[in-house]
């Protein structure tokens, strides 16, 4: 049976998930949880060899197009090594501030999201900064282009000369 993640003309493997988070992200204001969120997949990139070809990071969930390395547990394992580091010193700060919040972390990535994949192609493009042509007219993709201009995490920033707050991997344009 033939694996659905795409394999792409420079031979790498790469694939598009959708991380939901759970019951933690309640603890923790929005905007801090997108920066927190945004530093950990920058330390898997640097530290851990990491690849993120595009992301988007939302209010309860993120979207993320990696590169798979060998089994896609290593990938998730190099995330949550990373993510738990950070939300360990987050709690830490708000133990010496007073405030006790009761979050477990200790269960790896599921702990922490529910990991889904995904298959879709015109995702993938958008988030690469590559270009949808449509021959009709798709209101679910214009609603996912307005959402991803709206948002401040997110890939797309980084294609159109903007600074992106995570550290991503270029795709060629005519990588397919």
């Amino acid at each position: 049976m033939m694996e659905k993640s795409k394999v792409i003309i420079d031979g790498t493997k790469r694939q598009l998930f959708k991380l939901v988070y759970k019951n933690w992200h309640h603890h923790i204001p929005n905007e801090f949880r997108k920066i927190m969120i945004a530093e950990s997949l920058n330390k898997a990139v640097i530290e851990k060899d990491m690849n993120i070809h595009g992301y988007l990071i939302m209010e309860s969930k993120m979207i993320l197009y990696v590169e798979l390395i060998g089994e896609q547990t290593k990938l998730w394992k190099q995330f949550y090594d990373c993510f738990n580091s950070t939300f360990k010193a987050y709690l830490y700060e708000k133990e010496q501030n007073g405030e006790i919040t009761n979050v477990d972390f200790g269960g790896g990535i599921a702990s922490f999201f529910l990991t889904q994949k995904l298959y879709d192609k015109d995702l993938e493009l958008v988030l690469t900064g590559r270009k949808v042509i449509k021959p009709y007219h798709d209101p679910n993709f214009l609603k996912l282009k307005a959402i991803l201009k709206q948002t401040r995490y997110c890939s797309i920033l980084d294609y159109s000369g903007g600074i992106s707050p995570v550290l991503v991997h270029k795709t060629s344009c005519n990588a397919t």
